[in-house]
């Protein structure tokens, strides 16, 4: 928690003199910007459709969660590092005062809920699994990965 409270203490003071710009904001045109961030994420439940030569299948109601790396000054702030986290970035540039080309990435991490029930449709014909054959919302566990 002492962590978390220093970095957002120096985030906030960087952003203090951004603030005091006297210019005209809405005069962006020719301007760069950028940003970089970290971020958590919660997700619904979902339908997973797999489909390839010998299947083609649904999990539906599959229950996930992000993968958040556990705080550290050097996976978060040590530039080596710092695509290990969950992560958003982008760059742009203002081809007039309200429209901006950009490349950004949202880096995250879906992870399936392990051990969970949720219902299969479709079929699997991989010639000798034991995972073949057709299903119709049926009941099958997730496992651990």
């Amino acid at each position: 928690m002492k962590h978390t409270i220093v970095v957002i203490f120096l985030l906030s003071i960087g952003n203090m003199g951004f603030s005091q710009n006297a210019r005209n904001s809405n005069r962006r045109k020719g301007e760069f910007y950028f940003y970089w961030g970290w971020n958590r994420s919660l997700y619904g439940k979902s339908d997973i459709n797999f489909k390839g030569t010998d299947y083609d299948f649904t999990f539906s109601d599959v229950k996930a969660k992000d993968r958040q790396t556990p705080f550290s000054f050097k996976k978060y702030l040590n530039p080596t590092h710092m695509t290990i986290p969950q992560y958003n970035f982008r760059i742009g540039y203002y081809i007039k005062d309200h429209y901006s080309i950009s490349l950004g990435a949202d880096h995250m991490k879906y992870v399936v809920t392990p051990n969970q029930r949720v219902s299969i449709h479709g079929n699997i014909t991989q010639s000798g699994t034991i995972y073949d054959g057709n299903y119709n919302n049926n009941p099958i566990k997730t496992v651990a990965w």
